[in-house]
Order: structure tokens, then C-alpha cells, then sequence
């Protein structure tokens, strides 16, 4: 095998796994050449024994090695590609939560500016109205009252615009954060159902490799 990253099958006792870790790594091999190592071990003649003329003809513990590295292979590619797919999905988790963070800092500070103009509007407005209370008083302004009564009308209309667009900011503000926090849920969900899609093909792989092993272990007792 070119990888020398050890690999795991479930299914298989613990104890069995790291003994013939141990074994593998005291050798310097990786558990599939570990395992490739006694199949073929198991398959050579010995010392007193009778090399049968036709047992050509009956399948070689070889062949299971062969399974056992083609299943190792797969198992590999499968977390590679599940490792890959869930970092993918960090970094569009990572991507909306920054969005949504920007997006809170840009209503924040629109929010400030409003609730600024809101103060400002609500001052002119204070000031206007006392100085019509006192040109009210003076009987000699009666064109000057008519002119700032129109102007404290149009800046009470301009201060309930300001006032109204502000809310507005707001809902909108909580729409994008609900759409963000619901993608999120979407993501999660997706995450989680790949875990346990990868989840389900390791173990089916575990249960081949399994299978695979007793039966080279049936067919070397065979030939002992």
C-alpha cells in the first residue's frame, strides 16, 4: 500500500486490532501489510509438508490480501472525501456567521445614525414650539407665525419619516438574520446526514474486510 497511515475496521474485537497494530508497528508495516504478511506466511509450504500436485486450483489467500488492500483503499478515499466535504461546509458556516456579524455591526450603526437624527429633529421641534408660543403672545408677528407654524408642521412630518424608516431598518435587519439562521440549520442538518451516510459505508466496509479475513483464515487452515 502507498499510504502509511494505519486504518481502522469496525467490527472487528479491540483487542485483535491492537495487537496486530502493535505487530504492524514493531515491523514497521501498516496494518494491511501486517495482514498481507501472514496471509502469505500462512500459505507457504512447510518444512514436513506434502506440496499437493492440484491445489493450484483452489483460491489463493492472495486474493483476499488483494480485497483486503482494494477495501483499505476505499475506506481511505471515503474519509478523505467526507473530511473534505464537512470542511467545506465549516467554511460556509464560517462565511454566513461573518456575514451575519457584518451585517449586525452595519444595522447597528445605521440604527445609531437614526435614533441621532430622531434627537436632533426632536430638539429643532422643542425649539420651534416655543417660539411660536411666544410670537403667539405678540400680536404684531401674525405672517412670521403662519411661516413657522408651516415649517414646524413639515418637520413633525420629517421626524415621523425618520422615525418610521428607522422600524423599518429594524424588521428588515431581523428578515436577514432569521434567512442567515435558518441556512444554518439547513447546513447543520446536511452535516449530519453525511456523518451518518459515511458512518454507514465504514461499517458495511468493516463488515467486507471482516468477512474477507475469516474466510482467508478458513481456506490457510485448509492448506495447514
Amino acid at each position: 500500500m502507498s499510504q502509511t497511515r494505519p486504518w481502522s475496521v469496525k467490527g472487528i474485537d479491540e483487542r485483535a486490532r491492537a495487537a496486530a497494530r502493535e505487530a504492524a508497528s514493531a515491523e514497521g508495516l501498516t496494518l494491511g501489510e501486517y495482514l498481507n504478511k501472514l496471509l502469505m506466511a500462512s500459505d507457504a509450504p512447510q518444512p514436513n509438508e506434502v506440496v499437493e500436485p492440484f491445489a493450484s486450483g483452489r483460491p489463493k489467500p492472495a486474493a483476499a490480501s488483494d480485497t483486503l488492500d482494494r477495501l483499505a483503499r476505499r475506506i481511505e478515499a471515503t474519509e478523505a472525501r467526507s473530511t473534505l466535504a464537512i470542511t467545506g461546509m465549516d467554511h460556509t458556516i464560517l462565511g454566513l456567521v461573518s456575514r451575519l456579524e457584518s451585517t449586525e455591526q452595519t444595522s447597528s450603526a445605521i440604527a445609531g445614525h437614526v435614533e441621532g437624527l430622531i434627537d436632533e429633529l426632536q430638539e429643532t421641534y422643542e425649539a420651534l414650539q416655543r417660539k411660536v408660543r411666544r410670537m403667539e403672545e405678540d400680536d404684531t408677528s401674525r405672517q412670521n407665525l403662519e411661516a413657522l407654524k408651516a415649517l414646524e408642521h413639515a418637520l413633525g412630518k420629517l421626524a415621523s419619516h425618520v422615525y418610521d424608516e428607522g422600524e423599518l431598518t429594524q424588521q428588515e435587519t431581523q428578515a436577514i438574520k432569521g434567512r442567515v439562521e435558518a441556512g444554518l440549520m439547513d447546513l447543520s442538518d446536511r452535516v449530519e446526514t453525511m456523518e451518518t451516510k459515511v458512518e454507514t459505508t465504514l461499517s458495511d466496509a468493516a463488515k467486507r474486510v471482516e468477512r474477507a479475513v475469516e474466510q482467508a483464515e478458513l481456506r490457510a487452515e485448509g492448506t495447514a
